[in-house]
């Protein structure tokens, strides 16, 4: 009986200390992804655990057409963010950075093990295109990805459930002509 009481007090013990690993946050879950209002819900399981979260926008230099974003816990990238502008025809599986992702929502979205990615319509004539799709001004789409460094078995779908809401939120941000 005393080593039934034992083994019973080691797992109890076990199973707390496994569960508390990993979720132990010093910093509250924030509400928007830089500066985009997504549910805490959405973001939670992307975070990693640690005592500071800083969210600061990313530089691209003298790369038009491109923003981005960071999300830092403990000085270290936890998410980030990547939009660019292009012109008609770009989709979310080209936005996406993995060579095989799954398109979801009639294609408009894509998610695979460390991220996500969307594309939006939105006619901008006076934002300017990326490099790679000629420059100039002119865009048609933005696209969006949203990526972690450390993916776990959970990535993947907590990427599909905070894309589309992301997407929407960040669209009201863009100057889309014709809303």
């Amino acid at each position: 009986m005393k080593s039934k009481v034992k083994l019973a007090f080691l797992a109890a013990a076990l199973s707390f200390s496994v569960a508390g690993c990993g979720s132990e946050r010093g910093y509250e879950v924030p509400n928007s992804l830089c500066e985009v209002p997504v549910p805490a819900e959405y973001l939670e399981p992307l975070l990693t655990s640690g005592e500071e979260l800083e969210q600061q926008e990313s530089g691209f230099g003298a790369n038009r057409g491109l923003e981005g974003c960071e999300v830092l816990v403990d000085e270290k990238v936890a998410i980030s963010t990547r939009g660019e502008w292009h012109r008609a025809g770009e989709t979310a599986a080209d936005a996406a950075g993995n060579p095989a992702p799954k398109p979801f929502g009639d294609g408009q979205y894509t998610v695979w093990d460390r991220g996500a990615s969307a594309a939006i319509p939105c006619r901008a004539t006076g934002e300017e295109v990326v490099a790679s799709d000629g420059g100039g001004q002119g865009a048609e789409v933005f696209t969006l990805e949203v990526h972690v460094p450390t993916p776990d078995e959970h990535t993947e779908a907590a990427m599909k459930k905070l894309i589309v809401p992301y997407a929407k939120a960040y669209r009201e941000k863009l100057t889309c002509e014709g809303r």
